[in-house]
């Protein structure tokens, strides 16, 4: 919640924990901590950050289905994006309620 808060400066109606992951096995110690938030993004502004970290985020809405064409079409190369959109492509229905 505070690292979400902290990048967009919104608040999660919900949040779930989706996974773990380790993005480099056997290379460095780091672990990755996937959640979902629920968020009103109609608050997102153009650009967030920790001034006193020289940090600038701009935030955007991205359409799912427009996200997962994207990974599929190999304009993501982040992997924690790439792992995201792939899990959340996986729990869509569960998230949103829709059936398959």
């Amino acid at each position: 919640r505070r690292e979400l808060t902290e990048e967009t400066h919104l608040t999660a109606r919900s949040l779930k924990h989706a996974m773990d992951f380790v993005p480099s096995a056997g290379f460095i110690a780091e672990r990755g901590h996937l959640y979902f938030a629920e968020v009103d993004a109609s608050q997102l502004p153009e650009e967030t950050g920790v001034v006193s970290e020289t940090e600038v985020i701009r935030p955007f809405l991205a359409d799912p289905d427009e996200a997962l064409a994207a990974l599929d079409g190999g304009q993501i190369r982040n992997g924690y994006t790439a792992i995201a959109l792939l899990w959340f492509a996986r729990n869509r229905n569960e998230l949103t309620g829709k059936q398959p």
